[in-house]
């Protein structure tokens, strides 16, 4: 009868991290906040489902252009693209130990 070894997943030690990957990850993530933070605030989704807006000045109308411009969808797909980097590494990392 043979013996099985058994291999688990741990969390990756300090210094396996790659510390760009995750100040990238803190800057996407900030990102996505940015862009929500008018959802946390007022019930605009709503307003935007039937064509109406809470803007009235033109500083809102300015902040609203340039986060759309700037940021709107670009955090949450760096933000996708760098949770598929993190599961390569974790698949890679993986298959090193030997684990399936």
């Amino acid at each position: 009868m043979q013996q099985s070894k058994q291999h688990h997943f741990v969390p990756t030690a300090a210094n396996e991290r790659i510390v760009t990957l995750d100040i990238i990850r803190a800057f996407a993530l900030f990102g996505i906040l940015l862009v929500n933070m008018r959802f946390f605030s007022t019930p605009a989704i709503q307003a935007e489902m039937v064509g109406s807006s809470f803007s009235g000045n033109l500083l809102d109308n300015i902040s609203t252009w340039f986060i759309f411009i700037f940021a709107e969808v670009k955090f949450v797909s760096m933000f996708s693209m760098l949770f598929g980097i993190g599961f390569l590494l974790f698949m890679e990392r993986g298959e090193e130990k030997g684990i399936q």
